[in-house]
């Protein structure tokens, strides 16, 4: 193996080693500036959070304290004390565990649709505290000395590179199930696809269900990491069993095999063997189960079958027969489509996230979709959106709302939302449609949470999870108290429509998603289907005499028809659901319930102000090397080898995400070289710092020739006279996303110096180089999907003006011009990227030129223009690979060829020419060693107009 090669393979694993570290460096964004912030300290917490949710804050805590114990035991895992910051401004429902900084983050604001039964602050803090256990274990064995070596990234390292993400977000889901009520694990629709794949022999390796495919649907590591680990303690008994698969992990660092020892020694098998045994157990299990449900409601297709996964959901029915739905595929992002009696669609809109389904009245469709704040990252809303089918016409109704799913009234003058308070809890909101006012406002029964709301004559139907579990609440629009009309109980109650009177909703009480009848007078229920998978989202259509609903296969769900009188109308009793054997036995294990925890004692709480300044800097992480990130965020082969150096890093970043900051020595090239970046976003505008000092000798330029049409200039090297290099950007990164479209527009002013000089003849003296530039930048770019390498559609654009202040007579100003543009290709997921440039420098009676702002074609290198015009043309082909495995090796899923065509006019002092290149990206997706670390590299070739042949290495990755 020659030289350069062994260094290029050393090279690859150190960056698969540094991504893996500095991917955990990120801030998941800032909160209003004028939040006021408070904590409290518990025994194991630092309770982080805006003071206006103070009540909800105290909650948390008790949750975290109250079941830390149940939480860690399972794993012997015992975390130091640890920050929790809470999000109430942001309407995506989410948590997150990170070390580098090590933190907790909440986002507080519960899911308003879908399959959670439970009380939302429950589920994050039995979901996440699993994950603060399961980091806290890769601070012991060799990472214990490591973190003394590299600080709070080694643990992040750990398991990153040793356990695979769907080993901890499902041991997560099997902590949510074990320790409560409820839990994913006693949802069917969690393992929904493996019972479809299993049944109809679609049995893949781990490395194809862990990795994912761009040729097939993969559901994700929550549903994988289940469905391994669950079988796995089922089988085996051991509930200790994700704290001995770690411990190996960590004691058998240096072993290669050490993944499948760590199972095989906790379970009896390795992850394949599980895989396979658990694949067999549960087809068995699964058709016992259907041969039971036999027979199935019998329906007539609507949409047609596909061989590729398409999905089609929330349909809605129009009186002649028409029905809309959401679509959702592999090639696209989710859209509205419309449904022609014959099978023919047509697609009507691009969505953006839906809060719900969207619901149909009088030619007008109407949902909830989440709008992000203007400027801050953890604020968005909740807003009510009119699709008049008429018009083509998108209205936004609301504005800084948190309205989540609609329901109209019979006469469509009436509009009834759930608001979700920033304090916690949800009120029932009645709006006039007529000047969308509103008309009342009933807070939620038992500080409940409501879900959905259906308007029926003259009460209100909602669906509210308490303390005690989900149920069906009704309230009179005029006024009254909350009947409880099914009680609250552990399975699911969604997707609630109108049958003459009573309630059809979804719900899983018999082990599958199920139409059930609610009949509001005579207080009782009935199940109307048995579906072989899952049937959802009905809709009763009188004038066919059928409800419409969606039926789930394999490749997705299909909108279907059953008439009324070939449904079962079974009685049904949502207090007695189906039990879920590995989920009771899960249960059983843990031997705590998060739902019988004793809330008692917030009160006596201490909550003191959390003051900003003083928590600006928090050192987290260092490295005895330094590690040149900007150029680990665009590799190519020149720059391959200086991305590590000799030297040294420390990092900072605060609790709350707003400030960070890196401090760096390198000594490289004869030079000891110091390094700093500083971002703060606190404030409306971002600010970013940034300097390096002695990285060469500082040059002081002189201009030769007097000649202004021929003007040369030479670079005299100072030895000895460390070179400067700082900056200064201030930007508002301004969000203007809505429906599917991602839109943003971002200001900006940079200012930067070096003290490389130029001689100035006036002033007879050298110069220090100081840039300004002011720009705007604005992008308007489609939502994409998995098999996506370019957006369908999309453009941006972007004006720069860059000046030289104090630079009088020796340089001028440069205005530059960039536009980009998106288009879908000849076959279908092909794309087409088009980008001209145009740059004018104001030259006249200056001696100097600046370097072009506007990039050379591929193949050349940067230079002076005084005008200067580009296209660049790329056009992306992706070739799936069939997703090939190679042992524990490699994985290989897709490659990506982007053939491109570069064109560049250049009008320099005394001459004008024309650049061409042209050459071909050959890339390929790839895992490698099972680390669920996502890869792609490959090669570029490039020829230029010159007919040199150029050669290039790529290495990307989508965490930087």
């Amino acid at each position: 193996m020659n030289r350069s090669l062994r260094y290029l393979i050393a090279a690859i694993f150190s960056l698969v080693f540094y991504w893996q570290s500095f991917a955990q460096f990120y801030s998941t964004g800032s909160d209003p500036s004028h939040l006021k912030w408070r904590e409290i300290k518990t025994e194991r917490y630092y309770i982080i959070y805006p003071s206006e949710i103070d009540s909800l804050a105290r909650r948390y805590s008790i949750l975290l304290e109250r079941s830390a114990d149940a939480i860690n035991q399972p794993l012997r895992s015992k975390p130091r004390k640890l920050p929790v910051v809470l999000h109430p401004h942001n309407v995506y429902s989410n948590g997150m565990v990170t070390w580098a900084p090590r933190r907790m983050e909440l986002y507080t604001t519960p899911p308003s649709f879908g399959g959670y039964s439970m009380n939302w602050e429950k589920q994050l803090v039995l979901h996440e505290g699993r994950h603060v256990a399961q980091m806290t274990m890769f601070e012991r064995g060799i990472f214990k000395p490591l973190s003394w070596l590299i600080g709070e990234q080694a643990v992040g390292i750990g398991a990153g590179l040793y356990i695979n993400k769907w080993a901890l977000e499902g041991d997560a889901v099997i902590a949510e199930t074990a320790n409560s009520s409820a839990g994913r694990g006693r949802n069917p629709s969690h393992l929904l696809y493996f019972k479809a794949a299993f049944l109809d022999g679609d049995f893949r390796n781990i490395q194809q269900w862990a990795f994912g495919s761009f040729k097939k649907f993969t559901p994700d590591e929550y549903s994988l990491g289940y469905l391994l680990l669950s079988g796995m303690r089922f089988r085996s008994g051991n509930s200790y069993l994700m704290g001995d698969v770690m411990t190996t992990l960590v004691d058998q660092f240096y072993n290669p095999s050490g993944t499948s020892l760590a199972y095989k020694r906790a379970s009896g098998y390795t992850v394949e063997e599980n895989l396979r045994i658990t694949a067999q157990s549960m087809t068995k299990l699964w058709r016992e189960e259907d041969s039971l449900r036999a027979p199935f409601t019998s329906f007539k297709y609507l949409t047609p079958e596909t061989e590729d996964y398409v999905s089609y959901t929330s349909s809605m029915i129009t009186p002649d027969g028409i029905s809309y739905a959401v679509k959702t595929d592999l090639d696209e992002a989710p859209r509205l489509v419309k449904v022609f009696q014959d099978g023919r669609e047509e697609t009507l809109l691009f969505l953006g996230r839906v809060n719900g389904e969207p619901v149909l009245k009088n030619n007008r469709l109407y949902w909830s979709e989440s709008i992000p704040s203007l400027r801050w990252e953890h604020e968005s809303y909740a807003e009510i959106v009119e699709w008049d089918l008429k018009t083509n016409n998108r209205t936004r109704l609301t504005k800084n709302a948190v309205y989540m799913n609609p329901s109209l009234s019979e006469d469509g003058k009436l509009m009834a939302v759930a608001e979700y308070h920033r304090t916690g809890g949800s009120s029932l909101v009645l709006l006039n449609m007529d000047g969308f006012l509103i008309n009342s406002v009933r807070r939620a029964p038992l500080n409940g949470q409501i879900k959905e709301s259906l308007i029926i004559g003259d009460r209100v139907f909602c669906s509210i999870i308490t303390e005690n579990g989900l149920g069906l609440f009704s309230i009179g629009i005029s006024g009254g108290e909350w009947i409880r009309e099914i009680a609250e109980q552990r399975q699911t109650i969604e997707s609630l429509s109108e049958m003459e009177g009573s309630v059809l909703f979804t719900s899983d009480m018999d082990g599958t998603d199920n139409i059930y009848h609610y009949d509001p007078s005579a207080r009782f229920t009935r199940r109307l289907t048995s579906a072989p998978l899952a049937a959802k989202s009905p809709q009763f259509c009188k004038i066919r005499g059928s409800v419409i609903y969606s039926n789930y296969t394999k490749n997705g769900y299909k909108i279907v028809e059953s008439p009324v009188d070939s449904l079962k109308w079974e009685p049904a009793n949502l207090s007695n659901p189906f039990k879920f054997v590995m989920a009771e036995e899960l249960s059983l294990q843990a031997k705590f319930n998060i739902d019988t925890v004793d809330l008692d004692g917030t009160e006596r709480l201490v909550s003191k102000p959390y003051r900003k300044g003083q928590h600006l800097f928090r050192l987290h992480s260092w490295t005895p090397l330094f590690v040149n990130t900007d150029i680990l965020n665009n590799i190519s082969y020149e720059n391959l080898y200086n991305i590590v150096s000799h030297g040294a890093s420390v990092y900072t970043q605060n609790s709350l995400g707003t400030a960070e900051g890196m401090l760096g020595y390198s000594y490289h090239g004869g030079f000891h070289s110091g390094h700093l970046r500083f971002t703060y976003r606190a404030l409306y505008p971002v600010f970013e710092f940034r300097a390096d000092l002695n990285d060469r000798d500082k040059q002081r330029i002189t201009l030769v020739s007097g000649d202004l049409f021929n003007p040369e200039m030479v670079a005299d090297t100072i030895i000895g006279s460390p070179y400067l290099n700082a900056s200064m950007l201030a930007y508002v990164p301004l969000n203007l996303s809505s429906g599917g479209w991602s839109r943003g527009l971002i200001p900006k002013l940079n200012w930067r110096y070096t003290n490389d000089s130029y001689y100035s003849f006036r002033e007879a003296k050298y110069q220090d180089y100081q840039h300004i530039t002011l720009g705007i930048q604005y992008y308007q770019i489609q939502r994409m999907a998995l098999r996506n390498l370019f957006p369908k559609w999309g453009f941006g654009v972007n004006f720069q003006y860059n000046m030289m202040p104090f630079a009088g007579e020796n340089f001028g100003s440069t205005f530059y011009f960039n536009s980009y543009g998106y288009l879908p290709g000849v076959m279908k997921n092909h794309g087409i990227k088009l980008s001209f440039a145009y740059q004018r420098q104001f030259y006249g009676g200056k001696r100097y030129l600046m370097r072009n702002l506007a990039a050379s074609p591929r193949g050349y290198n940067s230079h002076y223009s005084i005008n200067y015009a580009s296209l660049f043309a790329d056009y992306a082909i992706p070739v799936n690979l069939g997703d090939i495995t190679i042992s524990w090796l490699l994985y290989l899923k897709r490659a990506r060829i982007i053939p491109f065509f570069d064109w560049a006019y250049s009008r320099g002092m005394n001459d004008s020419r024309h650049l061409y290149s042209a050459g071909t990206d050959v890339l390929i997706d790839f895992n490698i060693f099972n680390i669920p670390l996502p890869l792609t590299a490959g090669v570029r070739f490039i020829r230029t107009g010159e007919s040199r042949n150029i050669f290039q290495f790529l290495f990307t990755t989508p965490l930087l």
